[in-house]
């Protein structure tokens, strides 16, 4: 979490103030902030780095309210076909994550599935019945992505999900299985959830505030006290997020 501020003014890292001194994530930022601030001898912090590796809370898999992305993820079944403007989507090793991932994909109409090889169409795909062709599933719409979800509230009980700390691998808590990805230890990919609860100080409201994350595989979709507030794609690259200007509720707990 960062308080940004302009290139001469001053830039404390608040786990760089005492690292003898554990404070826990869970500790609301106002608690933080009285810390640092005596650990700097009443210094102004002009910026600030609040560290938010500790104390996350994960849930591996999916809710069963229909799941992530668009709000209908049906496809209707495509016999054996051959099918034109299909390009491969690497690393989809089972038939459930090749659907899944056209699920998701706005520009994705149709899939093809066969030996461990996932295939992908947009709307301009044609397919026609051929026994030397590839299963898969075809929809004639795409509806918007879904993003109401009613464990992104804050009022959400997560008390029975696991305590984490990042970065964390959701991948090491599945079943090894022949058809995952070899790439990942045979282990399946899936969609999971996590959710880490803050507080940011009243002091701050006119300020810039942003939360960086360093990465998030591989489709990473975030949420502020239930409302999306921002969504990145790319596994390895980093990228932050607003939050001044979202619909976080200042004084008390975000999540």
């Amino acid at each position: 979490l960062r308080k940004p501020a302009d290139a001469s003014a001053q830039h404390v890292n608040l786990f760089e103030v005492d690292r003898a001194q554990e404070v826990v994530a869970d500790t609301e930022l106002t608690e933080v902030l009285s810390l640092v601030r005596s650990g700097v001898q009443e210094e102004v912090l002009d910026s600030l780095d609040v560290k938010f590796d500790y104390a996350w809370r994960f849930r591996l898999g999916d809710v069963a309210d229909g799941g992530p992305g668009p709000g209908n993820c049906s496809f209707a079944t495509l016999a054996t076909s051959k099918c034109t403007n299909m390009e491969h989507n690497p690393n989809r090793f089972t038939e459930s994550d090749c659907a899944l991932a056209c699920c998701y994909d706005t520009d994705c109409y149709s899939y093809q599935h066969t030996d461990r090889y996932c295939m992908h169409g947009s709307v301009n795909s044609t397919c026609t019945p051929d026994s030397q062709g590839m299963p898969g599933g075809q929809r004639h719409s795409v509806p918007p992505p879904r993003r109401t979800f009613d464990l992104t509230n804050r009022s959400y009980d997560d008390s029975d999900w696991e305590p984490v700390d990042v970065p964390h691998d959701f991948g090491i808590s599945g079943n090894f299985s022949d058809d995952g990805d070899t790439h990942h230890g045979y282990l399946p990919r899936n969609v999971s959830w996590y959710r880490k609860s803050f507080s940011l100080p009243e002091e701050w409201r006119s300020s810039v505030v942003q939360l960086y994350f360093e990465g998030v595989f591989h489709v990473a979709s975030v949420y502020v006290n239930g409302e999306f507030v921002a969504e990145h794609t790319a596994g390895y690259t980093g990228f932050t997020v607003r939050l001044d200007n979202a619909s976080v509720i200042w004084g008390n707990h975000a999540r």
